[in-house]
């Protein structure tokens, strides 16, 4: 069997943190100012292929297409650090001692109770030739990073060091990808709820643990995506790659995915100088067919 590699698509956005003034402290969540301002300007769309449609899905941004670019237009918005595994999140509420115990642990359910504490966006991905008798899996490629505005700034460095981009299903229930662009992130703790556990001296919830990076096909991937070469003849699915399938229009012409970004705060990384700080994020996407 071989494989045809096919450049599907690159998504960019510039995320822009910003904060009023900068306070002391040196421990993880942010302190004092504790909201940010997020200028979430442009995520550029471009498709490559005459069998393949992109268009956004959202009534929060607009879209211009023009020339095979989808320009995504976004709106000025308040963020703060949570944390979560990109499905749920969760947000302290701290007491006198903060980042130490908290009054209580608010779930961040969506973005119009909690305005503006995630971004989110989502893409249809259509497959607009009849058939695909060879396959048409949709991976997250090797040109996607997150990336300090400025190089060896020490604000741009801070925030994407703890800058996270999750990928999920269209019902926003399952995560197909975890991602963190920081090598030193390959083990790391998010607030979860959990029955008959403690975080922060608030009952029912815990710090989890990711494990170690694998190397094997995860969800969960830290620095840079390896794009895949060759198939498993076994259950037709591509390996030598780290990304895991994020669409697959084998069979169904359409699947739409649900991109979310935040600032994790339990990262040792989401200290106050963060709040300065602004960085941009380049999505590609690629596909591969099976010939058999």
């Amino acid at each position: 069997m071989k494989t045809r590699n096919k450049l599907l698509l690159s998504a960019s956005a510039m995320l822009v943190l910003s904060a009023g003034a900068m306070v002391t402290g040196t421990v993880a969540w942010f302190t004092a100012t504790r909201q940010v301002d997020v200028n979430f300007s442009n995520v550029k769309v471009m498709t490559t292929q005459a069998d393949m449609a992109v268009e956004l899905v959202s009534a929060t941004y607009t879209a211009t297409p023009s020339q095979g670019v989808l320009d995504i237009s976004g709106v000025d918005s308040t963020a703060t650090d949570i944390s979560g595994d990109g499905v749920n999140f969760y947000k302290p509420v701290w007491g006198i001692d903060e980042g130490v115990t908290a009054l209580e642990i608010d779930e961040v359910t969506d973005l119009t109770t909690y305005v503006g504490y995630y971004v989110e966006f989502q893409l249809e991905i259509t497959r607009t030739n009849p058939t695909a008798e060879n396959g048409f899996m949709v991976y997250l490629g090797s040109g996607s990073a997150i990336e300090p505005l400025v190089d060896l700034d020490a604000e741009d460095e801070a925030a994407v060091a703890a800058a996270r981009v999750a990928i999920l299903d269209d019902a926003k229930t399952a995560r197909t990808v975890l991602w963190t662009p920081d090598d030193d992130d390959a083990s790391y703790q998010y607030l979860d709820a959990a029955v008959g556990e403690t975080a922060y001296g608030v009952d029912d919830f815990d710090l989890l643990s990711y494990p170690a990076e694998s190397s094997t096909v995860d969800s969960f991937l830290v620095g840079d995506f390896i794009n895949h070469t060759a198939i498993n003849g076994t259950n037709n699915g591509h390996i030598n790659g780290n990304s895991p399938v994020i669409a697959d229009l084998s069979t169904a012409e359409t699947e739409t995915i649900t991109v979310r970004i935040w600032i994790e705060g339990v990262d040792e990384d989401a200290l106050n100088i963060a709040k300065e700080g602004q960085f941009t994020i380049t999505l590609e996407l690629y596909s591969m067919g099976f010939s058999i």
